[in-house]
């Protein structure tokens, strides 16, 4: 997986990645910087993203408040709690879908509402311990499908809640809205992650919602 150079982005902007044989573009939310592997914190995160979902997915690039991510640096914040990030399917890398946009993305959506809840318990054990294995300063003591935030033919949204306890007793409750949707024929994950509260699960959905479509007509 090669990327073009990351930037950071203050307003709405987008960088080209090749994916495979493809060029994709995706865009970077406003108020957010692109982690850079040439530093050393952001590197350590980066690496325990790729850890954490080895074999199942890809990561292209991750990002996070640019405010946060300078206050992380430089040790004035533990935790980044604004972020998000984009990855494609180990399965699927290279498929070309973009005569199957629709069927796609309609399949997806169907099993999570006929399997969603089944499958993310059935899958609870295993990120338990990639997160405690990646991390090494967090675990994963909850993850609950909260439903399907947005469904059309271009793309399938995802909420999430999720419980992490931290080394010194303390415990993130955070939310995450995930997208599924094709660009260029290729299967694209979007995630954003925010804290928990009464109405960030609508502000993210909004938000992602926003960044797909920005996405679609990037790469049109």
């Amino acid at each position: 997986l090669t990327t073009a150079p990351q930037a950071e982005a203050r307003e709405l902007s987008y960088n080209s990645y090749n994916i495979g044989k493809k060029n994709i573009k995706l865009a970077i939310p406003a108020n957010t910087c692109v982690l850079n592997p040439k530093i050393t914190s952001d590197n350590y995160m980066l690496n325990a993203v790729k850890n954490s979902i080895k074999g199942s997915n890809e990561l292209v690039l991750k990002f996070a408040d640019c405010q946060e991510l300078k206050n992380w640096r430089t040790g004035k914040q533990k935790y980044l709690d604004n972020f998000g990030s984009y990855q494609i399917s180990v399965k699927l890398k290279n498929m070309d879908l973009s005569g199957q946009i629709a069927e796609s993305i309609n399949s997806i959506c169907d099993v999570y509402k006929k399997q969603g809840s089944k499958m993310f318990k059935d899958i609870q054990p295993d990120i338990n311990k990639r997160v405690e294995d990646s991390f090494k300063n967090v675990q994963m003591n909850k993850i609950e499908l909260l439903g399907i935030v947005k469904e059309n033919d271009e793309i399938c949204a995802v909420a999430t809640f999720q419980r992490l306890k931290t080394t010194d007793g303390s415990t993130k409750d955070q939310i995450n809205v995930y997208s599924i949707t094709i660009l260029n024929g290729e299967l694209i994950f979007s995630y954003l992650f925010a804290p928990n509260s009464v109405d960030v699960v609508d502000q993210l959905t909004d938000q992602i919602v926003a960044l797909n479509k920005f996405n679609q007509q990037l790469n049109k």
